[in-house]
């Protein structure tokens, strides 16, 4: 398979390499046994015909291959061999019904198929997996959560408090995101890539431009790069330090917890003080950004300013016994497990994998100004993911600062353009809880033909219900957090 390096990269249709299905199987199943990484598996239309396309990442490498195949006939199921394919083979036997031989999946997501001919089976018909003992009893959480959360099931299969099983079902508010971006780009399409994931904002925004301005043959200033990557980077600060304040509470550990708290909502302030939106709507547009270098001098005067209340209020997590012993040991995910899984950022950091696509494939600037977390002697529990994110804050402290000291004035200079037709463009970008990617292939007339996103929590929620194995039931919400995964960005 050719390999890539460029992020992100534009290639013509026919570039891309295509086999028959069954050498395609075995070019997946090779590239998995040699340290591959399934980064986005889908099928599109062309033309009538049906064809699936692969990304694949090889971390050890720096590298990544996208290869395809036309479908003739029906598609064996994989993933019994690749565990890393069971959510993409589950969304593909719902967007394209009868794609395989066998279509007995559990329901993903609770929505129509592409064409709209098949409806995916109702929430009330769920066939849950249950372990048959007269010992074990279910409880069921959701989909219906208090408080301001977003819908999800989560079935515990459980001995006494221990939980042998837990299963997840998401899919309960289906926005059909990829589905209504097909003959983009329109007006609307930008305001819904930036709603992908709220959270992730900057994320997601920034790796569809990449792919849009690549089509349309625009490379941006150094300026607006710097300017994105500080977005970029402040947007994984309030994150990460809002998820180490969510640790402090499921623990009652309240000093912490009121602290970071009242931190995160500063640095949403800080991506307000740049686009007037805490979470970074319209930070970014196409063909780069008007910067003005004296917000970003408050900012980084700011950040100094917070700096000791946050670093006092996070040390004290690590400084406490009592908080200690609640974090040590809990929700273990083993590090081969992470690796078939094909799980990703912090959680698969705090396995002692230092994947990281700012590093692997980077993006902009970010060979120059990134600075790699240490993740030796971690224990890939609850704690280990908690130390990451705080490894992480420190060090995009540090990028931001490298770059205010080198941004300067610029102004905006493009508008939208016609984009190359019968072409692919896969970007990456690593959001606070990992990879992302986004696949957009353009047809005869440079309009989409196919939009794939591919958020990091659909890769981690398997990761989630692994570490729940052998655990008590009171550590739900303790794993949960220190996850953090995302229902929305799941639910495309």
């Amino acid at each position: 398979m050719k390999k890539y390096i460029f992020n992100p990269i534009i290639l013509n249709l026919n570039e891309v390499e295509e086999f028959d299905i069954n050498d395609f199987y075995l070019k997946i199943t090779d590239s998995v046994q040699n340290k591959g990484r399934i980064a986005s598996y889908f099928v599109y239309e062309i033309c009538d015909v049906k064809k699936i396309m692969a990304v694949v990442v090889f971390d050890d490498t720096n590298e990544f291959s996208v290869i395809q195949s036309r479908i003739n006939k029906r598609l064996e199921r994989m993933w019994e061999k690749i565990p890393q394919l069971f959510n993409f083979e589950r969304e593909i036997a719902e967007q394209f019904p009868y794609t395989f031989v066998d279509e007995d999946f559990q329901p993903l997501r609770f929505h129509k198929s592409f064409d709209g001919k098949k409806a995916s089976f109702p929430p009330g018909n769920m066939k849950f997996y249950k372990i048959q003992s007269d010992e074990i009893h279910q409880v069921a959480v959701g989909p219906v959560h208090a408080g301001i959360i977003e819908p999800g099931h989560f079935r515990f299969q459980c001995y006494g408090e221990k939980v042998l099983y837990l299963e997840i079902s998401l899919g309960y508010q289906h926005r059909g995101i990829e589905k209504s971006l097909i003959d983009g780009p329109r007006k609307n399409t930008f305001y819904k890539i930036q709603t992908t994931a709220g959270d992730t904002t900057i994320g997601h925004t920034l790796a569809y431009l990449m792919n849009i301005e690549n089509l349309a043959g625009i490379k941006i200033d150094n300026n607006s790069m710097l300017k994105r990557m500080i977005a970029l980077e402040l947007e994984r600060i309030a994150n990460h330090v809002g998820d180490l304040g969510g640790l402090a509470t499921d623990i009652g550990f309240l000093p912490t917890a009121s602290y970071c708290g009242r931190i995160r909502g500063e640095f949403l302030n800080m991506t307000a003080d740049i686009c007037g939106n805490r979470f970074g709507r319209s930070l970014m547009s196409f063909g780069g950004e008007r910067v003005n270098t004296l917000i970003f001098e408050k900012i980084l005067k700011k950040i100094k300013m917070l700096k000791k209340n946050l670093f006092g209020a996070v040390e004290m997590l690590w400084q406490t016994p009592s908080v200690m012993s609640r974090l040590e040991n809990t929700g273990i995910l083993p590090r081969s497990i992470a690796l078939e899984l094909g799980i990703v950022g912090t959680a698969v950091r705090a396995c002692n994998i230092n994947n990281d696509i700012r590093k692997n494939i980077p993006f902009y600037h970010y060979k120059k100004y990134f600075i790699p977390v240490n993740t030796q002697s971690l224990n890939n529990d609850v704690l280990a993911r908690g130390l990451i994110r705080w490894e992480e804050t420190k060090n995009s402290i540090d990028m931001i600062s490298n770059m205010i000291n080198e941004i300067a004035e610029s102004s905006k200079n493009h508008t939208l353009t016609r984009l190359a037709k019968e072409s692919v463009s896969i970007s990456f970008t690593e959001g606070f809880r990992g990879e992302i990617c986004h696949t957009v292939i353009t047809d005869d007339k440079g309009s989409f033909l196919r939009y794939k996103i591919v958020d990091p929590s659909f890769h981690n929620w398997q990761a989630l219900a692994y570490v729940m194995r052998n655990e008590d039931i009171s550590d739900f919400p303790l794993c949960n957090k220190s996850f953090n995964l995302s229902y929305c960005g799941f639910d495309l």
